[in-house]
């Protein structure tokens, strides 16, 4: 109940702002931008993918464009998207991205909304942490959306607010860590929300797979108590990409994000992880989790043959209570390579298929987007 009367209390808020001033949008790079159509469309497809934290996995996906200004060329079209699916791991996803473009793209917003009944993996907290995991399962809501206003050129700044719901959860092991462990924080679940602000300076060729250009996002997060709220900590993130085109095949790509916490009780659900489809492919995402992060990605990507492509990837990582105790000893690396089919060639939207690997590690990935 927590969760829906914050998304309530938020919706009226973005609602009320829309009106008064037109509110912000987030996507970026000003060159990937298209000709705006009035016409309403709808379209839906089936999906497949595979990942280390779900299986494999299927159901539909759709999308929903829309004008909210107008024909004009500055403004791109507004979308919702939509996934249903079920993963051989038992877990449903119910997932609604959104983009909203305003005013000659001069505001816009973009965010997500997820509501899953999602199983994952534990190991512990920490570098140091058990061989095998335990498994705890919920109802997980989630709900993310920025506010943005263009502050000059290829510079966007605005507000950004995420909110997580944890009810109570399943643990399959009455005897492991999250059933026994009084010391770690949130593990009997819990409703979290953050408020904050964001920058984004942004010269990419393209949102979908750059060719050029820098990205640097920072986000900083206040997760809070007022008014509803679980947990009190705050939030550094900052993303930088960089992608070069050495020539009309290859792109060498660069990936590097740092996470800072900062708080005595933070949420192990919370926490600073390594691992994913995006963040060091390969381990399992969380497979690591602590205060601080820091994660280097590295990718050659190269063309094969019309619609078809290929990367080669490397991944250097470490987690760390406190910054003066990152250690080599504790470095974590994966590496690996994947193909690549181009769905969309005017926005150059790919299908990929990525395997990673590392010591006593191992994943498989096929999604569509590239992992940065």
């Amino acid at each position: 109940m927590k969760f829906f009367g914050f998304l309530f209390f938020l919706f009226t808020l973005f609602t009320l702002q829309a009106f008064a001033q037109e509110p912000p949008k987030t996507i970026t790079a000003d060159t990937v931008v298209k000709k705006t159509t009035d016409k309403f469309f709808l379209r839906s497809f089936p999906i497949v993918f595979v990942r280390p934290e779900t299986g494999w996995g299927g159901g539909l996906a759709g999308t929903t464009n829309f004008s909210l200004n107008g024909r004009d060329d500055k403004t791109p079209a507004s979308q919702i998207n939509w996934v249903l699916s079920y993963t051989e791991n038992k877990q449903f996803l119910a997932l609604m991205p959104f983009n909203l473009y305003f005013k000659n793209r001069k505001f816009y917003s973009e965010g997500e909304l997820d509501l899953t009944n999602f199983s994952w993996d534990y190991w512990g907290n920490g570098n140091v942490t058990k061989d095998e995991a335990e498994k705890f399962s919920t109802n997980y809501k989630r709900l993310i959306f920025n506010l943005m206003t263009k502050i000059s050129g290829k510079l966007f700044g605005g507000l950004k607010f995420e909110a997580d719901d944890f009810p109570n959860f399943h643990v399959d092991n009455p005897t492991g860590l999250l059933a026994t462990n009084t010391s770690i924080e949130g593990r009997n679940g819990g409703f979290y929300k953050g408020v904050g602000t964001e920058m984004l300076y942004d010269t990419r060729d393209n949102i979908y797979s750059a060719e050029k250009g820098w990205m640097i996002d920072m986000v900083y997060l206040y997760w809070n108590k007022f008014l509803v709220g679980d947990a009190e900590f705050h939030r550094l993130f900052i993303d930088a990409m960089n992608f070069k085109r050495i020539n009309k095949k290859v792109v060498l790509a660069f990936d590097l994000n740092l996470q800072m916490n900062n708080g005595t009780a933070v949420p192990f659900t919370e926490l600073s992880q390594l691992g994913g489809s995006t963040i060091m492919r390969g381990l399992y995402e969380g497979r690591y989790r602590d205060i601080f992060l820091a994660n280097l990605c590295i990718e050659n990507r190269f063309r094969i043959y019309k619609r078809f492509g290929g990367v080669v990837f490397g991944n250097v990582g470490e987690v760390s209570n406190r910054i003066q105790d990152y250690n080599w000893r504790y470095v974590r690396f994966t590496y690996g390579g994947g193909l690549r089919y181009l769905l969309n060639s005017n926005e150059r939207i790919n299908v990929r298929l990525d395997v990673g690997f590392g010591p006593n590690t191992q994943g498989t990935y096929l999604t569509v987007g590239e992992a940065f």
